[in-house]
């Protein structure tokens, strides 16, 4: 169950919910090799028509039910860059969200 602290509902993640859109996707980096690993417990905050936030399930995926709108979706996760995209909700319709994080470069001592 994913937490919509908006409305203080706990939603099953296939739910249909009437006059509801969502933002789902993924959260990610990549490897040395290339390959997509995802990052589990990053933060997913939206501001808008209404203000939301959950984290990542182990897998990377999130889901949050939400009003039709423009939202600003910020990602931040501990050891990576934050990153910040629009989205807009319809009602009805799933707004996928895919975003890919940078690692933070270590600070260098002298």
């Amino acid at each position: 169950m994913i937490s919509n602290r908006a409305s203080g509902q706990a939603l099953a993640p296939n739910a249909s919910v009437s006059g509801l859109g969502s933002i789902q996707g993924g959260i990610y980096t990549t490897n040395p090799d290339g390959y997509f690993v995802p990052i589990p417990s990053a933060k997913i905050t939206v501001t808008g028509p209404v203000n939301a936030s959950t984290v990542t399930k182990m897998n990377g995926e999130y889901v949050l039910y939400l009003p039709a709108g423009r939202y600003n979706l910020t990602v931040s996760a501990v050891g990576f860059v934050s990153k910040s995209v629009v989205v807009k909700v319809t009602n009805g319709i799933a707004s996928e969200a895919d975003i890919q994080l940078t690692p933070r470069t270590p600070i260098k001592s002298p």
